[in-house]
């Protein structure tokens, strides 16, 4: 179990990298996100949503619940705007724990727009990724049996693609 995170090609050399050593020595690997690692810095009960600041006021997003000591992904991980996932969030009308550097950044946006609703602790211990969340993650996963398989992914277009797009 390996958490992999950087550039595009980065992160597709560090998992065909790893893909390769689990094929040679036959040991089973499991993808985690960098994402769903965060959710496993807070204990809090309820909604938990780790932001990663993508910079110019937009975040990498997942929204987790925690009940009875199991995390549960209840969004598909995305990209957005912080003004946009704060407006989803705000619908919910219910306490949020925010995990990850973007609770940090944003953290006047997300307590202007949620309120009271919006729980941030200013502890770095819940911004920073960490090897044993993303150790407890990957066995709570493989005790589910619904293994992830180590692949990319992409949570937005890289700039030759976009820029691609744009010329079309």
């Amino acid at each position: 179990m390996i958490k992999v995170h950087g550039s595009f090609t980065g992160i597709r050399i560090g998992i065909s990298t790893i893909n390769a050593f689990c094929d040679v020595t036959n040991k089973p690997c499991i993808g985690i996100s960098s994402l769903t690692s965060l959710a496993y810095l807070s204990k809090y009960e309820g909604l938990i949503c780790s932001l990663i600041d993508a910079k110019n006021d937009n975040v990498y997003c997942g929204l987790f619940e925690h009940k009875n000591g199991i995390y549960k992904q209840i969004n598909n991980l995305f990209t957005d705007s912080i003004y946009n996932v704060t407006e989803i969030l705000k619908v919910c009308n219910k306490p949020v724990f925010f995990v990850g550097n973007g609770s940090i950044v944003y953290n006047d946006v997300l307590k202007s727009t949620l309120k009271e609703n919006a729980i941030i602790e200013n502890d770095e211990k819940y911004s920073n990724l960490s090897a044993f969340c993303t150790g407890i993650a990957g066995i709570d996963t493989y005790n589910s049996n619904e293994t992830l398989p180590l692949l990319p992914l992409y949570l937005k277009k890289s700039n030759a693609e976009r820029e691609l797009e744009e010329k079309k």
